[in-house]
């Protein structure tokens, strides 16, 4: 009896992991889910070049 208690609370944490984890790459990926679409079709950003754009300022 023990047992199964024991399995079923150790399936649930993993599943509770699983879902973390899921939740932080979503979370990451959203707000840049335009940018990778772009990126993938094959949209290049310009590069930054850090000596223009003290220039500019």
């Amino acid at each position: 009896m023990a047992q199964h208690i024991l399995h079923g609370f150790g399936i649930g944490l993993l599943m509770g992991g699983g879902a973390a984890a899921l939740g932080v790459i979503a979370g990451s990926l959203a707000p840049q889910w335009q940018r990778i679409c772009r990126l993938a079709l094959g949209n290049v950003e310009p590069a930054i070049n850090p000596a223009v754009e003290e220039a500019v300022r």
